[in-house]
């Protein structure tokens, strides 16, 4: 395992552009500095619910004031740096404002500086680019001139939240499966103070029946429910008091939310409760002026895409995007 081995300072500066100078920081990076809203994933709050090694931030900050014009979390795994290695993804974020050079300029630090310090090659997983359409393309440029390459891209699939219904989104097989659910009284619930031990459980037994692993520990889950209530949210559909489906949402930001990980009672299979769950999620996307609902990627027990999966996202509306992920060999 690599570890990193710095300076004594916590903070120091390894470039500069004008005005602006490149920074590593060792500790936690004050959110007001910021001058940008970041995704939770690049936040403190969510950082230290996540198994960190050796966790270092990349900062572009302008000289006088020290305000935060762009930043990079990264962190260790094995004879790498990734961003971030434990979660959907990290990536860099920035201010709207900011120049095309400038960050070509902090990028091109960051590989230089991962060099310096022996890692075998340091990479970015970026968001899936229905979350700022607009910027793929500009952040694509940015990533490839610094030295980085396109190294994976996974199909993801996300649903527009518009004011129709969702029963207007499905195909016709989902929808006649969704009014089976509600003919059989099936509700629906954001769960109250969900007990984290029961979510992980749920999780971890319906899908090891169908051979997948929970790509998450029974502690990350109780840590993410208690020091995030706001934005880790517990869905289920229940048949009477019984939960036969359920999952992990994420509110990612401010208009996007991520169906991160769910599982139904196999015993229901017939029903597909799983429609009626996402029936749930868009109806309170809705009601929270949520603008994308991500379904993320899909991926079997090997990690290789599933296509049977990919047609049901469709089925329920999902439309396609990528996720890739950039690699710079060192």
């Amino acid at each position: 395992m690599h570890e990193l081995e710095l300076t004594q300072e916590k903070s120091y500066r390894i470039g500069r552009h004008g005005s602006d100078e490149v920074w590593i920081h060792r500790q936690e990076v004050v959110q007001s500095a910021v001058s940008f809203p970041v995704f939770l994933y690049n936040s403190c709050n969510h950082l230290v619910t996540q198994k960190s090694i050796s966790p270092v931030t990349f900062c572009l900050q302008e000289r006088h004031s020290g305000q935060i014009l762009a930043l990079l979390r990264m962190d260790v795994e094995q004879d790498s740096l990734w961003s971030l290695p434990s979660a959907p993804f990290g990536g860099i974020e920035f201010d709207e404002n900011i120049s095309e050079e400038s960050l070509l300029v902090m990028l091109t630090c960051v590989r230089e500086w991962c060099k310096e310090q022996s890692f075998r090659f340091c990479a970015v997983k970026a968001p899936p680019t229905a979350y700022n359409s607009s910027r793929d393309l500009f952040l694509e440029k940015i990533y490839l001139t610094a030295g980085f390459k396109d190294y994976q891209s996974l199909t993801n699939h996300h649903i527009d939240v518009t004011a129709a219904s969702f029963e207007t989104i499905l195909s016709n097989s989902e929808r006649k499966r969704l009014k089976k659910c509600l003919l059989a009284g099936f509700t629906t619930a954001k769960l109250t103070n969900p007990e984290s031990d029961f979510v992980y459980d749920f999780l971890a037994e319906n899908r090891e029946k169908q051979g997948y692993t929970l790509p998450i520990q029974k502690q990350q889950v109780q840590d993410l429910l208690q020091q995030l209530p706001e934005q880790i949210s517990v869905f289920v559909v229940k048949d009477e008091q019984q939960i036969i489906a359920l999952t992990l949402v994420v509110r990612v930001s401010q208009d996007i939310l991520y169906n991160f990980c769910p599982a139904d009672d196999l015993r229901y299979r017939a029903y597909s409760p799983t429609v009626l769950l996402n029936a749930a999620l868009y109806e309170y996307a809705q009601q929270q002026r949520i603008r994308l609902i991500d379904l993320g990627v899909s991926l079997d027990h090997l990690g290789e895409e599933k296509p049977s999966l990919q047609r049901f996202k469709e089925n329920i509306g999902g439309k396609l995007s990528c996720k890739k992920t950039y690699r710079a060999d060192l």
